[in-house]
This record gives C-alpha cells, structure tokens and sequence, in this order.
C-alpha cells in the first residue's frame, strides 16, 4: 500500500466548481486545484488543506456532503471508463473494489456480503496518530464523508433508481459533529460517527439490479471515449454511419472486458450473423480487425495516463492473452514499446 496516498488530479473540478457555485473567496486553494493535472496524481495532504480552506469559509456541519453534490462522471477519470462493460451492480462494486486505488490509492477496500445486505468499507491509514487532534478528526471525517457521498452519488448516477440505493448505514471516522442530524437527513439513514473505518452499506439486493446505459454518467464517459475513437479512425473522411459505429465500438468495448473481442461475440451482441456484420463493415470501408486494433491502441493509451495501473495489468485488460502478446501489439501499431511509450508521452 503506498505510505504516500494521492488522489486524481480529475477531482479538482468538483472543488473548483463549489468554490465557483458558492463565492467562496480561497485564492489559495483555487491556487492549488487549479494546478492539478486531470490524469495526474495529487498528494492526499493537498486536498486536506484545500478541505481545511475551504472549511474555514463554510464551518458548518456537512460540507463534504456539499461538495459532493458537484460530483460528476467526468471526475471519476478511469475508473469510470472500468465501470462502462458492467453489466449490474455487483459487477460494477467488484471494478470499483479492484481499481479503486485510480482515484484514491494509499486506501483498502474491502466488500462484505450477506444475504440481507453488502458493505463497502475503506481503511484510515494512520488514524491512531490522529486521535488526539481535534482539528485533523474533523477533516478526516469530512472527507470520509465526501469520499461515501460521491460513490453513493456515482451509484446514483448509474441507474434512476434512487430508492433502491437507499444506504442503510453509514459510518464514519473522525469526531462527532455538534449537528448530527443533517446527516440522517441527507443520507437517509442511521449515521454512525467515530469509526475506524469508513463504510456505507446497501440491501443486496441491489447487486443484482441491471445498470443502464442510456442515462447520463454513461453517456458523458461514451462521449468522451467516442470523441478520441472517432478521431482515430477519421470517420469525419468518411460516408459511414457513426450509430452503427459507435455501437459496434461499445459492444467490442464489451467482448474486451470479457475476454472475448471476436467477430462472433460481436455479431452475436448486434444480433446479426457474421456475414451480416462483415458486409456491414465492409460496406462502408473498414475491418473488424483494424477497428479492434485502433480501440484496444485508444484504450491502452488513455489506461497508461495512469501510473498505477501496470503494464500487466493494462494487457489483462485489455484481453490480451499474455503482457508479450501486448507488447508486440503495441509496438507493432506505434512503433514504441509500452514502456517507453509510458516514458516517452506521459
């Protein structure tokens, strides 16, 4: 676990946007988010002392569920983009677990199931130290609170079933608040404080609750993703059907977090017999394998914006059978091995 947690520089939106929103006066802090690099890495003491800054403007209880309600798809940065091929929550809660570390590493994560309910837990790293600081308690738990409500929100986000996500306990670390019941009103449910470790728990049934695609977290991401793969095959140059397309991106999309970007999964997801799809493609000048190199090349590059994921890893992800299988891939697409591609660019 790293002695020196960082968070994604891609948060600092959600900062800026409630400084903004609320004309908070923090030329400081607004100093230090805007520095921020979206795909960077930022020392979790920074957003301690923009929380600290921003505390002493708006001292009242409840101000990390306030920022929270600036959170957007767009500051989720990669995991976001891991969560798209989740077909339910359950698959959703198991990418968030195993890449958590993408917006908050330095952190444990564990996910505790039962047949009545599911509970995802996050450590406090170092939180002994801390227990006879008034003043550090209480940014700890602000930002606990912060971090739950955002996830609670990104839950949200996914589906518009916000009864079925109702929480049903919250804990937190860090001291009591004067005024606890802001908390029970926001999050609807018993809120305890003065935990060791931060947690949020869910009926189970919620893990087998369909996520939707249509709605707007996933749109925003796809629009983001669609925008550089559509770039990449410069479909502005060609008299092709984009819908088409795009849907034929996000179900090879699918097969690649599966393990199984074939012309067959394909054909099948479309509901159409590979010949159908290989006319469709031909029709209109491209190639099931070309299309499948240029999506695993544009997810391979966004993926190595991340130092925490590995090489290893990012070949797993990208179903690759073994990481030399990627690293031929990649450097036959771009000349550059992935390595110094990582060295090179990022």
């Amino acid at each position: 676990m790293n002695k020196n947690p960082t968070i994604n520089g891609s948060i600092a939106g959600m900062f800026l946007e409630f400084i903004s929103e609320n004309h908070l006066d923090i030329p400081l802090g607004k100093t230090y988010l805007e520095s921020w690099k979206i795909d960077g890495r930022v020392p979790l003491l920074e957003l301690g002392l923009c929380l600290r800054l921003i505390q002493e403007k708006c001292p009242e209880s409840g101000l990390g569920m306030k920022i929270a309600q600036y959170f957007q798809p767009v500051y989720s940065g990669l995991l976001g983009y891991l969560i798209l091929p989740c077909q339910n929550f359950n698959e959703a809660i198991m990418q968030f677990k195993k890449y958590y570390a993408l917006m908050w590493d330095g952190f444990s994560v564990d996910i505790i199931e039962d047949d009545e309910s599911v509970t995802v837990s996050w450590n406090v790293p170092s939180l002994e130290i801390y227990k006879n600081h008034t003043g550090l308690l209480e940014i700890i738990r602000i930002g606990y609170e912060l971090g739950i409500s955002c996830f609670i929100k990104m839950l949200h986000q996914l589906t518009n079933a916000y009864s079925v996500l109702q929480p049903t306990l919250i804990k937190l670390p860090g001291n009591q608040p004067e005024n606890t019941n802001i908390y029970h009103e926001f999050f609807q449910c018993p809120v305890l404080f003065d935990a060791s470790r931060g947690a949020v728990s869910f009926n189970a049934a919620i893990l087998k609750f369909p996520i939707n695609l249509n709605n707007t977290y996933f749109l925003e991401l796809l629009d983001r993703q669609a925008e550089a793969y559509l770039k990449s095959i410069n479909l502005e140059q060609k008299n092709i059907h984009t819908d088409f397309v795009l849907k034929f991106q996000k179900v090879l999309g699918h097969g690649i977090e599966e393990g199984n970007p074939t012309l067959d999964y394909v054909a099948k997801e479309l509901a159409m017999s590979k010949s159908t799809l290989h006319k469709r493609l031909l029709d209109q000048d491209l190639n099931f394998q070309t299309l499948l190199d240029k999506v695993r090349l544009e997810l391979a590059k966004m993926y190595m914006t991340d130092q925490l994921l590995s090489l290893a890893e990012i070949s797993n992800l990208l179903a690759f059978s073994e990481q030399s299988a990627f690293n031929r891939f990649f450097k036959r697409v771009t000349g550059l091995s992935p390595s110094k591609y990582r060295k090179s660019f990022l």
